[in-house]
């Protein structure tokens, strides 16, 4: 380890005390600048993440600036992240990546509060050495623990389970969303007897209960299952273009939501989609042996990406319907709709609303006094039925 810098103890103090914004700031800039660990994550990962950033800071502050008694243990556990990269499929770079970055906000929120922590000039330069020899230190232990779980890796794969433990860790590789070792890949493939396509898609599986592990499923040579996470398990085929018949097949009844379909380095975004429509079913309560197309709800799942967004929209809506009653709002807002959609005539959009002729026409002139000129601009039409479809989605998500 390298020289250590002595702070006081009102300094350590000090630097305690500058840990919960040290957190915040390196999470914010590490998802903002390494590509791997963009958000969303999911909660259990970005929880993970969290308590790795925190536990960096505390060993920084204990081996660098010995604001505690230190950690004799810190070896294992940054090994154990490097692990945790190579089973998610990744190589070192966005970690090492990730650490710089780190090393980067502490130093210079250190530097900043120079004076508070009694450093003198001629310590700062002390000070900035120490902690980005610290940080190369913590990136080589993390390699280490990469490039162990790969060896342990390789190893597991030349004994009898191969196939089943190759198909398993190429599965999270590919939904990984990091970058990833290509030889791996191929050589896991090729253990995995699982030929690499061009293009394919996910799916977001319900199980039938606590005891399904969809191993009928796992077991067929063509798809990939993916079951680290038992409550939300999802599978990887070749795109079957039209074949839809064999997805439903394969699913035996599951409820479940397919991604759509893309090259293999976007596979964990074609997950996050039928993640996101499966959740949509469910919010519907839809049959439990459906299955949901992400091809066929791509503007719902527009409207989902980004609800800020898509409340601005809904915000014109509301304006207008402002001096209306809650149910007068809801009546206008579903005859709207059904005006801009514009499917049929009048007495069949009537009928459709299960209202009189004469009353779907009272509402329409009543639509037509509160927003004016905005019924006869395309662009405005074309905003307010979005913003109808998003409403009708978020009632359905919190009902």
């Amino acid at each position: 380890m390298h020289t250590r810098t002595r702070v006081p103890s009102e300094s350590a103090t000090r630097l305690r005390q500058l840990s919960d914004l040290l957190v915040k700031e390196v999470l914010r800039e590490i998802q903002d600048n390494v590509d791997a660990y963009a958000p969303p994550l999911p909660t259990r990962l970005h929880a993970g993440f969290v308590h790795v950033i925190e536990t960096g800071i505390d060993l920084c502050f204990d081996a660098v600036f010995r604001t505690g008694g230190g950690r004799a243990d810190w070896r294992p556990v940054i090994r154990a992240v490097g692990e945790g990269e190579f089973l998610r499929g990744r190589t070192t770079e966005p970690l090492q990546a990730a650490l710089r970055i780190g090393a980067r906000v502490v130093w210079r929120h250190v530097s900043l509060n120079a004076a508070e922590l009694g450093a003198s000039p001629e310590s700062l330069s002390d000070m900035a050495e120490a902690v980005f020899a610290w940080v190369d230190e913590l990136s080589r232990e993390a390699i280490a623990g990469h490039h162990d779980a790969q060896a342990r890796a390789r190893e597991r794969v030349s004994h009898l389970d191969v196939r089943e433990q190759a198909r398993q860790q190429l599965a999270r590789i590919i939904l990984s969303g990091g970058p990833a070792d290509q030889e791996w890949v191929r050589t896991l493939a090729q253990a995995a007897d699982w030929p690499l396509p061009d293009r394919v898609v996910t799916i977001a599986v319900e199980p039938r209960g606590e005891n399904d592990d969809l191993d009928e499923i796992a077991a067929l040579r063509e798809v990939l299952v993916d079951r680290v996470d038992s409550a939300s398990p999802c599978v990887v085929m070749p795109d079957p273009g039209q074949e839809r018949d064999g997805v439903a097949d394969l699913l035996a009844g599951r409820r479940a939501a397919v991604g759509p379909a893309v090259g293999l380095a976007e596979a964990h975004r074609s997950l996050l989609l039928a993640r996101r429509l499966l959740g949509l079913s469910r919010a519907r309560d839809e049959p439990t042996q459906r299955i949901s197309w992400c091809q066929d709800n791509l503007t719902t799942l527009l409207l989902l990406v980004d609800p800020f967004l898509t409340a601005q929209l809904q915000e014109h809506i509301e304006t207008a319907f402002a001096g209306l009653t809650h149910k007068q709002r809801d009546r206008m807002a579903t005859t709207l709709l059904a005006w801009l959609q514009r499917c049929g005539t009048h007495n069949e959009i009537a009928a459709r609303l299960d209202v009189h002729p004469q009353t779907f026409r009272y509402r329409v002139h009543q639509l037509q006094e509160l927003l004016g000129d905005k019924l006869a601009d395309p662009d405005a039409r074309l905003a307010m039925e979005l913003a109808l479809r998003a409403r009708m989605l978020f009632e359905t998500e919190s009902g």
